[in-house]
């Protein structure tokens, strides 16, 4: 019977390890946005402005977003759920609507310019709408960047 029993234990332990373990899990968009990001394209009624290479940091905890050289953090939630992907921008108890897509690398947000103005139907510039295309920015080394919140 122990015989049985620790053979039974072996061939589990052998399947065990011989099961395919998946090479990426799946994130979701609440994770992948977290990270430090590079603003690249930003238009406000449908005209650019310049970028100057504004870092957006956005944050897993509490859910907020901090834009450098501004201490007003910007609170956003996420309706992944829905079609196209919906976000709300809260920034001192008003809700900003407006659409998203994050594609790899690459973040692009269009947001109603008013409280009251309509979620935007797509995602590009238009009368209205704040258009932003971020790009990720990969951290070179967290141990010195520790102290640095848009250090990359």
């Amino acid at each position: 019977m122990a015989r049985i029993v620790t053979l039974l234990f072996v061939l589990s332990a052998w399947v065990a390890s011989a099961a395919p373990v998946p090479k990426e899990f799946k994130q979701t968009d609440e994770q992948k946005i977290v990270g430090t990001w590079e603003l690249i394209k930003q238009y406000s009624h449908g005209e650019e402005i310049k970028t100057n290479g504004t870092r957006w940091r956005f944050e897993a905890q509490g859910n907020a977003f901090i834009i450098e050289k501004s201490d007003v953090p910007v609170g956003y939630k996420l309706y992944v759920r829905e079609t196209p992907t919906r976000i709300d921008w809260i920034v001192n108890d008003t809700y900003y609507s407006g659409v998203y897509r994050l594609e790899g690398d690459t973040l692009k947000v269009a947001i109603g310019v008013n409280w009251d103005v309509t979620r935007p139907a797509e995602l590009k510039p238009g009368k209205n709408v704040s258009y932003c295309e971020l790009k990720r920015i990969a951290p070179r080394d967290s141990r010195r960047c520790a102290s640095r919140p848009f250090c990359s």
